[in-house]
């Protein structure tokens, strides 16, 4: 049974090397190396940080993916992916509802643009940037929750099945 998918473990570890690196290049402009104004950054350089963040945690889970299937699900790359996928999950979406939080909730304008129409249903009269805001608010709730099972998951432990359980009860 391959953990990665159908490109092998070489192409599983270079995608998981990359989104590190766009981790790396977020977390660089928040701690200003690369200046925030010639990345065209108009928010608060933490909120570069977050995003970094983001891709940093899903380019490390997705390089264990890539390493323990190259270890054929046993060894150390395993046992690590293994263990820490819940950790890595509930993390990634508390990042996520955290930027989404800003969006929705932080000071400053907003630029957005369209409208919101849901099947039959189209909401006209309201500025853009309320609408954006709504949208993004009802997201951050969302994910909010999401992350608050997540973590509560990791914390039970669910997550910590090993690498030589079998994927399926047999019949």
């Amino acid at each position: 049974m391959k953990i990665s998918g159908s490109g092998g473990w070489r192409g599983t570890v270079i995608i998981g090397f990359l989104a590190l690196l766009a981790g790396l290049y977020g977390l660089l402009v928040a701690i200003g190396f690369i200046p925030p104004e010639a990345v065209g950054l108009r928010a608060p350089p933490w909120t570069a940080a977050v995003a970094g963040g983001v891709f940093g945690l899903a380019g490390a889970v997705i390089l264990l993916m890539g390493m323990a299937e190259r270890e054929g699900r046993s060894g150390p790359w395993t046992e690590m992916l293994f263990s820490g996928r819940g950790w890595a999950a509930a993390a990634i979406i508390t990042l996520m509802a955290i930027m989404g939080g800003w969006i929705a909730f932080g000071p400053g304008e907003r630029e957005f643009e369209g409208g919101f129409s849901l099947l039959f249903l189209t909401i006209e009269g309201l500025s853009p940037e309320f609408q954006g805001r709504c949208i993004f608010g009802i997201g951050t709730i969302l994910a909010g929750l999401i992350a608050a099972y997540a973590w509560v998951d990791a914390v039970r432990g669910r997550y910590r099945g090993r690498a030589d359980e079998p994927d399926e009860a047999p019949n």
